[in-house]
């Protein structure tokens, strides 16, 4: 949910500021990366407090109803289960953020480079739907792969957690419940700081010409082609 929200709205943004003229006012003073990544920082920010407000409810909310149907019935009641620190540490919840913070980075520099490329107020479905797919595709990915554990060798779950998109849901998961090795989750995490590297050069060297181009919708390889100009 947060990398569809992310995605969302990151990709309404910039077609709404190339569609007004507005980004060509800031791209005089702001540079491209700049803007894309103050979107998605900013966004994080905006989720982040979201997610302390919906864990302060929650546990407000939780204490009046305990003290209504019983103390042993609160911890049903209770919707954000933070166990995860008392269960595996800190240091998991710690290395969970960073690769929650990794997949929006990824997935937010994807859509900022989609919306970018987008001509017409009506191409902005069209890109929506491209994020989505490729979300979709790793989030139920990893949903079947798990539904499967114990009937599929264990190598298909290594693999998984390290190929993209997969292994922005898998390798977490995958790694706290011990079904791949430390090695795996390693080189996973390197997978995905290279694509997270490659995506920081696709959007330095063409999100500018992306988005003040008004001709013609370019395709997936025009954008790579701009890249090597």
């Amino acid at each position: 949910m947060v990398t569809v929200l992310s995605a969302s709205y990151i990709i309404n943004s910039v077609n709404e500021e190339k569609q007004s003229r507005l980004v060509e006012m800031l791209l005089v003073s702001v540079r491209p990366l700049a803007l894309i990544l103050g979107k998605i920082f900013g966004m994080m920010g905006y989720i982040l407090l979201v997610l302390i407000l919906c864990v302060l409810g929650s546990e407000v909310s939780g204490l009046v109803m305990g003290s209504i149907v019983g103390a042993e019935r609160y911890q049903k009641l209770n919707f954000f289960d933070l166990d995860i620190i008392g269960k595996f540490g800190a240091g998991y919840a710690i290395l969970l953020i960073f690769l929650i913070i990794l997949a929006i980075l990824v997935f937010g520099l994807i859509s900022g480079v989609a919306g970018s490329a987008c001509v017409k107020q009506e191409d902005m479905q069209t890109a929506n739907g491209s994020v989505m797919v490729i979300l979709f595709i790793g989030y139920m990915g990893s949903v079947i792969l798990a539904a499967l554990d114990g009937t599929i060798p264990s190598f298909v779950f290594t693999i998984g957690s390290i190929v993209p998109p997969f292994s922005f849901f898998l390798a977490p998961m995958f790694y706290i419940m011990k079904r791949i090795p430390l090695w795996a989750f390693l080189v996973s995490i390197l997978v995905q700081l290279l694509t997270l590297g490659f995506l920081f050069m696709l959007a330095a060297k063409t999100y500018r010409k992306l988005i003040l181009n008004d001709g013609k919708k370019l395709k997936l390889v025009e954008i790579f082609k701009l890249m090597r100009k």
